[in-house]
């Protein structure tokens, strides 16, 4: 299948939107969870890489402060967040549609809530995976999330191109390092 990755449009689209250059933004982690800075890392350099975005990070340094910028958005960043859940359906619903009495505050989208409703309704598995598919280039154009790895989800994104981040094995809970095991010394583009 060949890539539909195209930077040169990517750029175009951040002109368009008013952007001279690569569009800024503030990545915060929280560096004292047991989160994983060699994949944050990854997918940072990979976006600054691409000349789109310049992402400058920001490491969190406690809960109640990654609290306060995820669930009450009392920052000016994105944060990684993760929905573990093997019903996509459910994902699909709970980061689209309207508020939630109690719940984190949800990214109204009309295109991602009728994708999340045609998703619901489709009882066709080919079908399903292809409104999937739709769904990861609305968030595209929408980024109300980054498309990321993360140690303890089942739904994941991996970067393709490295093959070398995300779960290690194919059940259970990965050990702590195990989500390095792959990165030889000598994998080409390791670094960046």
């Amino acid at each position: 299948m060949a890539s539909e990755h195209d930077v040169a449009e990517a750029k175009k689209l951040t002109a368009a939107a008013g952007f001279s250059g690569p569009a800024e933004f503030n990545w915060m982690y929280n560096a004292s969870s047991g989160s994983a800075p060699q994949e944050d890392q990854l997918m940072i350099d990979s976006i600054n890489q691409s000349g789109v975005f310049r992402v400058k990070a920001i490491a969190e340094a406690n809960r109640v402060q990654e609290r306060n910028c995820r669930s009450l958005r009392q920052c000016n960043a994105m944060i990684r967040t993760s929905g573990s859940e093997y019903d996509m359906d459910y994902f699909m619903r709970e980061q689209t549609y309207g508020a939630r009495e109690g719940g984190d505050p949800v990214y109204p989208n009309p295109a991602l809530n009728s994708l999340a409703d045609k998703f619901r309704q489709e009882i066709d598995f080919e079908k399903r995976v292809a409104i999937v598919k739709d769904y990861q280039k609305a968030q595209a154009e929408f980024f109300s999330m980054i498309p990321a790895t993360h140690e303890y989800t089942v739904f994941t994104f991996r970067q393709p191109w490295l093959h070398n981040v995300g779960n290690p094995v194919a059940e259970g809970y990965p050990y702590f390092g195990g989500h390095q095991q792959w990165l030889s010394q000598d994998m080409p583009r390791r670094n960046g």
